[in-house]
């Protein structure tokens, strides 16, 4: 009969510095995320990419959403 054992895993964080941002403990599991970055020369870049790229994502998306809100 064998044991199994729940490693607890950390909880995620997210801590300001100014104007920096550092995050804890974050684990991503997207495939497209984890195949891009270890595809990339330069992982740390490629993860500033996804994010900034992600960010102005969001941000055209929701303005999308309140113009559409404002004409209906």
């Amino acid at each position: 009969m064998s044991v199994s054992s729940i490693v607890p895993q950390p909880q995620p964080s997210v801590e300001f510095n100014g104007d920096s941002l550092l995050i804890n403990d974050f684990i991503v599991t997207s495939p497209e995320v984890v195949e891009g970055v270890r595809a990339a020369e330069d992982p740390v870049a490629a993860v500033h990419v996804r994010l900034e790229l992600g960010a102005k994502v969001f941000r055209l998306a929701t303005a999308t959403v309140d113009t559409e809100a404002v004409k209906g």
